[in-house]
C-alpha cells in the first residue's frame, strides 16, 4: 500500500473525531512504544516482541498520518523537512555534542 492509498483508506475510516483526537491519539500511542522500550531496558525483558512493536508503531503512524493530512502535508514533505533540519543541526552527523542548535 502506498502512502496515498493509506491516507485515503484512513480518510474513509475516520468518520468522527477532530484534530485534537489525532494529537491525543499520537501522544498515547507514542507512550505505548516508549513503554515497550522501557520494559526491555528496565524490567529485564529479554526482547521486545517484534509484532507488538510493529502494531504500536502502526497505531502511532495512524494518528500522525491524520495530523499530516489535516495540515495537507505529504509523507515526502515531512521527510524532506526533517532531513533539511537534521542536516543543518548535525552537519557532521549524529556525533555526541555535535548539534548546532
Amino acid at each position: 500500500m502506498t502512502w496515498e492509498e493509506y491516507r485515503d483508506w484512513q480518510r474513509n475510516g475516520r468518520r468522527e473525531g477532530t484534530i485534537d483526537c489525532a494529537g491525543l491519539g499520537t501522544a498515547g500511542e507514542t507512550g505505548e512504544v516508549c513503554d515497550l522500550i522501557k520494559k526491555f531496558e528496565h524490567h529485564q525483558r529479554t526482547d521486545i516482541p517484534r509484532e507488538q512493536m510493529l502494531e504500536e508503531l502502526g497505531d502511532d503512524f495512524f494518528y500522525k498520518t491524520w495530523i499530516m493530512d489535516h495540515y495537507g502535508f505529504t509523507l515526502d514533505e515531512v521527510i524532506a523537512s526533517n532531513v533539511r533540519k537534521l542536516e543543518t543541526r548535525y552537519p557532521d552527523g549524529f556525533v555526541k555534542g555535535g548539534g548546532i542548535r
